[in-house]
């Protein structure tokens, strides 16, 4: 809704006939020395009043009409913006169900949240270093196995979980990590870990 400022339209022509003798330029206190020309003016007044009593009304109800529709469009904007949200409210809902659903059927099946706590893996087998590449594939396989499992996914971890199932001759080949563990030293990445062995 636009505010319209008022704006008076209203012409000495609309009171009274006054006007033309101003236009011709005679002087006003010349015109009303008479008691005829004050009753005159008297009448103009009044009728100027009328008229702008009048104007002022209608330019008043158009601003309150135009306010009204304003309001009731905001009421409707508003009415639809609250079924908005109680449609995503239950939207929200349905998702969350369909989620405790999902986790469930994971529980059920030994995917879930929580599962690999009850699931006891082995650890490891330890590695001495080996020339076989397939032997060397499979420990790997099963350091990154037992890493999921228990959710370590940080290169550190992981790098610290291998070092633990190291036993000679591959603890003195990889002797540098152990040095930088001592030392609180960056250990690398997992891949450039797996690529020295």
């Amino acid at each position: 809704m636009a505010y319209q400022p008022y704006a008076p339209n209203i012409t000495l022509g609309q009171i009274s006939n006054w006007h033309a003798l101003l236009e011709q330029g005679v002087d006003p206190t010349a015109i009303f020395t008479s008691e005829e020309s004050r009753n005159n003016l008297h009448q103009m007044f009044e009728k100027a009043s009328r008229a702008i009593i009048k104007h002022m009304a209608g330019y008043t109800n158009e601003q309150i009409a135009s306010f009204n529709t304003h309001v009731a469009s905001i009421g409707k904007e508003t009415t639809d913006l609250q079924a908005t949200v109680r449609h995503l409210a239950e939207l929200v809902t349905m998702q969350g169900l369909l989620i405790c659903q999902y986790q469930a059927t994971l529980n059920k099946v030994g995917l879930g949240q929580g599962t690999v706590k009850r699931l006891k893996l082995p650890e490891p087998p330890k590695y001495a270093g080996t020339a076989d590449k397939q032997e060397l594939e499979d420990w790997l396989n099963q350091i990154i196995l037992y890493n999921e499992a228990y959710g370590i996914s940080d290169d550190r971890a992981k790098i610290l979980t291998a070092l633990t199932r190291f036993q000679k001759p591959a603890m003195q080949y990889m002797t540098t990590y152990f040095d930088n563990v001592k030392e609180r030293k960056d250990l690398g990445t997992w891949d450039n870990f797996v690529k020295e062995l």
